[in-house]
């Protein structure tokens, strides 16, 4: 999926949820039960030979969290630094919760600028490196803490990917400027 604008999305959503107060009457949605899916998405920006390639393998629920088995191929000529960690809250590894799998509803909220909240991914093994060199990978789990809710739909998050040159022209084709934040167009639903 093309996101280009996302850092202005980014900031809109830390906005967005400041200062409300509302109490709302919605039934909260029981946690999704310990569970895992074998998935085999692969998915990329760019064209073929010069672009980033995401892969998500499999998806656990675990008691305390989730974790997913993925990986990021980098097949351009450009080196991308990724950035992670407390200093980037609105964006980087994770998941994201959506009501519905079709791929409209993430189309949507995005040009809304009201993707849901980015639940992130804290550990990783091997280590998530700090940059990412042309034609290599990463492979790795990514895990994060906390009950999702059952009946979601789960889309992994890869980014942000900044170049630490000038962007690849193949990725700048496909509206991407200064870095690239990847929400698969694939969707799991979690069991209640």
């Amino acid at each position: 999926m093309r996101r280009p604008g996302l850092l202005a999305l980014a900031l809109a959503l830390v906005a967005a949820g400041c200062g409300s107060s509302a109490v709302s009457d919605t039934p909260v949605p029981r946690a999704a039960q310990t569970q895992s899916a074998t998935l085999g998405w692969v998915e990329s920006a760019g064209p073929p030979g010069s672009r980033l390639v995401m892969r998500v393998r499999s998806f656990t629920v675990t008691q305390d969290g989730w974790r997913a088995d993925v990986a990021v191929t980098n097949e351009t000529s450009s080196t991308f630094s990724i950035d992670r960690g407390p200093d980037t809250p609105d964006f980087g590894f994770g998941v994201m919760l959506f009501e519905t799998g079709r791929h409209s509803e993430l189309e949507q909220r995005n040009a809304q600028r009201n993707l849901p909240v980015l639940r992130r991914a804290t550990a990783f093994a091997p280590t998530l490196p700090a940059t990412l060199a042309p034609h290599a990978t990463w492979n790795g789990t990514a895990s994060g803490p906390g009950a999702l809710p059952g009946g979601l739909w789960v889309r992994f998050v890869f980014g942000a990917f900044r170049p630490t040159g000038p962007m690849p022209r193949s990725l700048s084709n496909e509206g991407v400027r200064d870095y690239l934040i990847w929400i698969t167009d694939h969707a799991h639903r979690l069991r209640a």
